[in-house]
């Protein structure tokens, strides 16, 4: 089942771009798609001891929220 992650800004809330910034215009491409939800978090756990401010979450094909994960 494909999964969906949007990344935002922890502090502020700002939706961010596959970049990790502030997504500012609407061709910002502010989601990921992934194969599975076990790919969205391996690759989850490469990425987030580098995003101190950054809030992660999940959606299925519904945009049925499935996981959210906040910075530590």
């Amino acid at each position: 089942m494909q999964v969906a992650l949007l990344r935002s800004e922890f502090s502020t809330g700002i939706v961010l771009n596959k970049d990790y910034n502030k997504a500012l215009n609407d061709d910002d491409e502010v989601y990921t798609v992934f194969d599975t939800k076990e790919d969205a978090l391996s690759y989850l756990k490469s990425v987030l001891p580098n995003k101190h401010d950054t809030e992660f979450v999940l959606y299925d094909k519904d945009q049925k929220v499935l996981q959210y994960i906040q910075p530590s």
